[in-house]
C-alpha cells in the first residue's frame, strides 16, 4: 500500500512538471474545418464579418511542437485583448466540448494582441506561461491612407513575459514575411529587457533554432528555405476548405484577388526566462519564478528561389543538349567516307 502511494505521488509530481513545461499558443485555425465556410479571408487571416465589423476567433492549443499539438482547455479565464490604441479588455470566452476559444471585435485598422496566462507552483517554483497572438485588421476597401504608426507593434507593459516582433524595413499592412528574411524579436520581463532569455524559433516543417537574448532582450533569426512553393491545384482547392494563409489576402470580403495561390508556413517563437523571485500563489510558496511566452506567425517560401531552381534546371538541360550536339557533330566530322582505290598496273 505504501509503495502504491509513493508511485501515485511520483506520478502526480511528474505530471505537474510536464504540464508546466508544455507550450501553449493561440491559433486562428478552428478544430472543425467546416467553420471556415462561415468565415472570410482577410489580410490577418480568417475572420467573421458581423454588421460590417471584423470579429476574430482564436483557439488555445498546446504541445511540444507545431506538428504535435492538440486543442487545449484553459485552466483559467485569464484572457486579455489589446486594441490598436494599446488598451486592454477582456474578450468573450467560449467553452466547447472539444475546444476553447475567444472572440473579439476589431473595428479599427491596425494590430491587435491577444494574451492567455496560466500560473502554477511546482516544487517551489512559480511557473507563468503566456500565449500571445498578434492579429492584423486591414481592409483595402477602407483605403490605404492610414497612420503609419499603426504598423508599429504594441506591447503589454505589465506582461509577465512579453515577446515583440520588430517590424521589417518599410513594412506595411501588405507586407508578407518570406523565407530568408531576418526577424528580430525583443523579450521583456515586466516591461524591462529580459537579458539571457532563451528564445527558440520553430517552423512548421520542424526546423528549430535557439538563441540567447542580449542585454537589450534582443534576438535575431533568419527564416530558412525549408519548403518550396508549388502551383495550386484549383480542382483540389475547390473540393476542400482552404487553410488560413493558402492564398493572398483579399480586399476585405474574402474573394480571390487574382494573385497566385501559395501556401504559407507557420512558425512558433517560444521564450523562457528565469528570475530569482519569492512569494506565494494561492498559499503555495515559491523561491524562484520560471516565465515563458509564445507567439505564432507565418511566412512564405521564396518564389525567386523556386524560379531560380527551375531556370537552373532549364539551363543545365540546354547545356547538356549543346554539349551532346557538339560532340555528335565533332564525331561525324572525324569519320572519313570510304573510297575505293583502284591501281592501273599497265
Amino acid at each position: 500500500m505504501k509503495r502504491l502511494l509513493m508511485m501515485a505521488l511520483a506520478s502526480m509530481l511528474f505530471s505537474g512538471g510536464a504540464n508546466a513545461n508544455t507550450q501553449l499558443w493561440l491559433s486562428d485555425q478552428p478544430p472543425d474545418k467546416s467553420l471556415l465556410k462561415k468565415m472570410q479571408r482577410s489580410h490577418g487571416g480568417y475572420v467573421y464579418v458581423e454588421d460590417n465589423v471584423y470579429v476574430k476567433q482564436l483557439w488555445l492549443r498546446k504541445g511540444d511542437s507545431l506538428s504535435k499539438s492538440a486543442y487545449a482547455a484553459p485552466v483559467t479565464d485569464d484572457f486579455r485583448v489589446m486594441d490598436t490604441q494599446a488598451k486592454l479588455s477582456e474578450p468573450a470566452v467560449e467553452h466547447g466540448e472539444k475546444s476553447h476559444s475567444i472572440r473579439f471585435k476589431m473595428p479599427d485598422e491596425g494590430f491587435y494582441n491577444a494574451y492567455y496566462t496560466e500560473r502554477s507552483v511546482v516544487d517551489n517554483v512559480l511557473n507563468v506561461t503566456t500565449a500571445k497572438a498578434e492579429v492584423l485588421k486591414h481592409s483595402c476597401r477602407l483605403g490605404h491612407n492610414y497612420d503609419r504608426k499603426l504598423v508599429n507593434p504594441n506591447q503589454w507593459v505589465d506582461a509577465p513575459l512579453e515577446i515583440v516582433r520588430l517590424r521589417l524595413p518599410d513594412e506595411d499592412f501588405h507586407t508578407n514575411i518570406h523565407s530568408g528574411a531576418e526577424l528580430k524579436f525583443k523579450v521583456l520581463h515586466k516591461g524591462k529587457p529580459a537579458a539571457g532569455a532563451e528564445v527558440k524559433l520553430e517552423t512548421q516543417k520542424g526546423w528549430v533554432n535557439t538563441k540567447t537574448a542580449d542585454k537589450e532582450g534582443m534576438v535575431t533569426f533568419q527564416v530558412i528555405q525549408d519548403s518550396f512553393p508549388v502551383e495550386a491545384d484549383k480542382e483540389k482547392a475547390a473540393d476542400k476548405p482552404a487553410k488560413p494563409g493558402d492564398e493572398h489576402a483579399d480586399h476585405g470580403q474574402g474573394k480571390k484577388s487574382g494573385h497566385e495561390m501559395r501556401q504559407k508556413d507557420n512558425f512558433l517563437v517560444h521564450a523562457e526566462y528565469t528570475a530569482d523571485e519569492s512569494g506565494q500563489l494561492n498559499g503555495a510558496p515559491y523561491r524562484q519564478a520560471q516565465y515563458s511566452v509564445t507567439m505564432t506567425g507565418s511566412y512564405m517560401p521564396n518564389v525567386q528561389v523556386d524560379q531560380s531552381r527551375s531556370q537552373a534546371l532549364m539551363y543545365a538541360g540546354a547545356g547538356f543538349l549543346t554539349l551532346g550536339g557538339g560532340a555528335y557533330a565533332y564525331r561525324r566530322r572525324r569519320i572519313k567516307p570510304f573510297k575505293e582505290v583502284g591501281f592501273d598496273e599497265h
